[in-house]
């Protein structure tokens, strides 16, 4: 972070407009149910297809939704917050906030260095011959990081964090995450299974988030803070993304591409970001190293730039 540059921002940069994330999550819900209700129209294999990548685009914009709630810039009331976060847009990913929440901040507590539990999606040292990056991208389209990311949650097995610094103590909330996440899924499930039928819940609901959301996180985290250096390297890890519309829309979407600003002033509501942006750029930050053109240019970059050599394991 550029604490020299640390600048007084206006108060109406850091209110929370509540409004805007229950306006922004109700056409992202709209949106899914419009995708599998245009499939219980046509029963057509394409149009099912078309449903699961939708629906997981929405579920995925959600998620990032709820990233601001980790941060409690969704309301001002702490338990309101975290009821939306909560049982609203988290519990139908099968995610537990208390955990994310831990973790998440962990990642901007420890960032850049093997002590971050979210170093696993953007260290060169598993990706840095082309072997090991089409391994990699197998894993992240073939569910591989769906157990990845649950044993790094719940502490099955260890990461790259020494055992001494792993956290000892179980979230408070964690019983009321589970909670969430069971009567989400038993509603979902029984939309499903009163409609459909019961094996579209899997079909749909489960390819949706594991198979659409959960890659297009792991890529956005990736090009976000990985560079094409070996992972002791000093260079800077933060980028703000300036691509086309519609890539924004799918991987970045509501202002997630304003990156760099986010991790500077990380509880600035996510509708705010673009005034942040505009307020960092008068006050000199050095936006010619923290901006990036495109995600997928950014990949296929790194791509063309393997092996990466002399990286060593952290």
């Amino acid at each position: 972070m550029n604490e020299s540059k640390r600048i007084a921002l206006p108060q109406e940069l850091k209110e929370r407009n509540p409004i805007i994330p229950i306006k922004d999550l109700l056409v992202d819900y709209a949106a899914i149910v419009l995708s599998i209700v245009a499939y219980a129209y046509f029963q057509n294999v394409y149009v099912l297809i078309l449903s699961i990548i939708i629906s997981g685009i929405f579920i995925y914009r959600l998620q990032i939704i709820a990233h601001d709630g980790l941060h409690f810039a969704i309301n001002e009331n702490k338990k309101i917050n975290d009821f939306i976060t909560r049982y609203i847009l988290l519990a139908i990913q099968f995610t537990p906030m208390s955990l994310n929440r831990k973790n998440h901040l962990n990642h901007h507590g420890k960032f850049s260095s093997m002590e971050d539990k979210d170093w696993q999606y953007y260290k060169a040292s598993d990706k840095d011959t082309r072997s090991k990056f089409y391994t990699w991208v197998l894993m992240v389209f073939g569910f591989g990081f769906v157990f990845k990311i649950a044993f790094k949650l719940f502490g099955i097995v260890k990461t790259d964090i020494k055992e001494k610094e792993m956290p000892a103590s179980t979230p408070e909330g964690l019983a009321e995450d589970v909670f969430a996440i069971l009567v989400s899924q038993l509603i979902v499930f029984s939309i499903f299974y009163f409609t459909l039928g019961w094996l579209y819940y899997f079909i749909i609901w489960g390819f949706a988030v594991f198979g659409v959301m959960v890659p297009l996180n792991t890529i956005r985290s990736f090009a976000e803070h990985s560079i094409m250096e070996p992972d002791n390297s000093p260079s800077n890890r933060l980028f703000t993304f300036d691509g086309p519309f519609l890539e924004l829309f799918i991987v970045s979407p509501h202002n997630m591409n304003f990156h760099y600003e986010h991790h500077e002033y990380m509880y600035i509501p996510y509708y705010n970001l673009p005034k942040l942006k505009i307020l960092m750029q008068q006050n000199e930050y050095n936006y010619s190293t923290h901006t990036r053109n495109s995600y997928f240019n950014h990949i296929k970059n790194f791509f063309k730039a393997l092996p990466i050599l002399n990286t060593p394991k952290r």
